[in-house]
């Protein structure tokens, strides 16, 4: 409901990535982190959590995001050309590591809802701590954008620095990496389920939404 009335105050055209988050904080919102430790309890999620991690995980994060056909962050990915909008646009590795994430669907999402996705077996993929840095670092300091002047920025780097955690977008359809990608991607609708449990180390995206909107919650597992 919080988040509804923010983004009711809001022009759509005027949105951004974060107007459509709701952070819940332990002092403002203390039933959301009571009602999801409990769920999550319940059901051995912290348990699979911790073992995975190799330590003992709590919850760190709640919050909530709605995202609607109008928010086209994934289209024209490079808006001063007329390129097609790539296959592996928004497909990503996070900027945190250490945690695994949590999503949760309020309602029902089909393949045209903006359903969480993953590419199967990529959080092996061997990223040593030094790409790993350069990889966040890059996105941090917006060098993986695609406009003209991120990309001047990007390229003036040396080619061992060329490195993104956002980097499905770089990737033409007809590359065998793109070819490989599609093998192991795999769409989580409402059809298997309504939570999924994931290591951002591996490649995801999601909230690409292509007709009406998705609502879920968002939670992040990390060592307590």
């Amino acid at each position: 409901a919080k988040l509804d009335e923010r983004r009711a105050n809001i022009p759509p055209e005027k949105r951004k990535f974060d107007d459509n988050v709701y952070w819940c904080t332990r002092s403002a919102d203390p039933q959301a982190f009571t009602t999801v430790e409990s769920i999550f309890k319940r059901y051995g999620i912290m348990e699979a959590a911790s073992a995975y991690l190799g330590r003992p995980a709590g919850v760190k994060h709640v919050n909530a995001q709605i995202n609607d056909q109008d928010l086209a962050f994934w289209k024209r990915v490079f808006p001063d050309t007329q390129l097609a909008d790539p296959w592996g646009s928004y497909l990503h590795i996070d900027a945190t590591y250490g945690m695994l994430k949590c999503a949760i669907y309020v309602h029902d999402i089909d393949p045209d809802g903006g359903p969480f996705c993953y590419i199967r077996g990529s959080q092996n993929a061997k990223i040593g701590w030094f790409e790993g840095m350069i990889r966040r670092t890059n996105d941090f300091s917006g060098f993986s954008g695609r406009r003209p002047d991120a990309r001047k920025k990007f390229m003036a780097l040396p080619a061992f620095l060329r490195k993104k955690a956002d980097f499905g977008g770089d990737l033409p359809d007809n590359s065998p990496e793109v070819a490989r990608l599609r093998e192991g991607h795999f769409a989580a609708t409402s059809n298997y389920g309504n939570c999924v449990l994931f290591d951002g180390n591996g490649m995801h995206r999601g909230g690409m939404v292509n007709k009406g909107e998705r609502r879920c919650l968002f939670i992040l597992l990390a060592e307590i």
